[in-house]
């Protein structure tokens, strides 16, 4: 029997004990309480007591709970600091893409504001010009009759300053009195010479000043448009004269 052996008697009572605590929790913690207010000091002489058998185990229990809690708190706080990076992150992202959206938008109706006003400023200059136009003429002409010194002046050293203008002007006037097309700008001008790189289109010289050449000439119906003007240097625009060139020439249009 179990009870003989002392050893098992008390392993067995434990284990009763233990199971009838589970059967019975709150009795278990009622009789406890009362055990506790009737002898305080031996529940405290036996808590000691267990303290200072345990003292070594007690240690060592608390020094890897508080390691483990630790590291809890440093992975709390490790996936805190990441989470609040990505929340930044994709605040940022949004506030960027917002950002330029608007920017978009302002932009665009920006480019519409000035578009619809700079039509209506032209509307309203063209028929400004159209309604003041003898009143102009007559004002310029008074003028210059009373300023002629000073205009003659300021057209010769305007005409000094801008010699390339004066060519086109000329060109586009041969081109107007045989009712030919006359669109070549100064801009044009310049870059067709800055598409040959400076040089003849018919002998790949680079002289210090390029002529306009006709490709197809005036006398032959040829207009002063950037689809039929060349650079050329002065010996090959004479010898090439009213005629078509001797050889193909490759227009670069720009």
């Amino acid at each position: 029997m179990p009870h003989k052996d002392p050893i098992r008697r008390r392993v067995y009572l434990t284990d009763y004990q233990r199971r009838w605590r589970i059967a019975h929790p709150e009795e278990a913690r009622s009789r406890d309480k009362v055990y506790r207010d009737t002898h305080p000091e031996a529940v405290k002489a036996r808590n000691a007591a267990h303290s200072a058998a345990h003292r070594a185990e007690r240690k060592v229990y608390d020094a890897g709970r508080y390691a483990a809690q630790r590291e809890q708190r440093e992975e709390k706080k490790a996936a805190r600091a990441a989470s609040r990076a990505l929340r930044l992150e994709e605040k940022r992202v949004s506030k960027a893409a917002r950002q330029a959206v608007q920017k978009a938008e302002k932009e665009a109706s920006r480019a519409a504001r000035q578009a619809a006003s700079k039509e209506k400023t032209r509307i309203y200059h063209a028929a400004w010009y159209a309604a003041t136009r003898e009143e102009r003429m007559a004002h310029q002409a008074v003028y210059r009759a009373n300023n002629r010194d000073k205009v003659k002046a300021t057209i010769t050293a305007w005409r000094k300053a801008n010699p390339e203008a004066i060519r086109i002007q000329q060109q586009r006037r041969r081109a107007r009195e045989r009712s030919l097309p006359a669109t070549l700008t100064r801009a044009e001008w310049e870059a067709i010479k800055a598409a040959y790189k400076g040089r003849c289109a018919y002998c790949g010289k680079k002289p210090k000043r390029l002529t306009q050449d006709h490709v197809i000439p005036i006398s032959k119906g040829g207009g002063t448009t950037k689809e039929n003007i060349v650079p050329a240097c002065h010996p090959c625009n004479v010898q090439k004269f009213t005629n078509l060139p001797a050889n193909p020439v490759q227009l670069v249009l720009v």
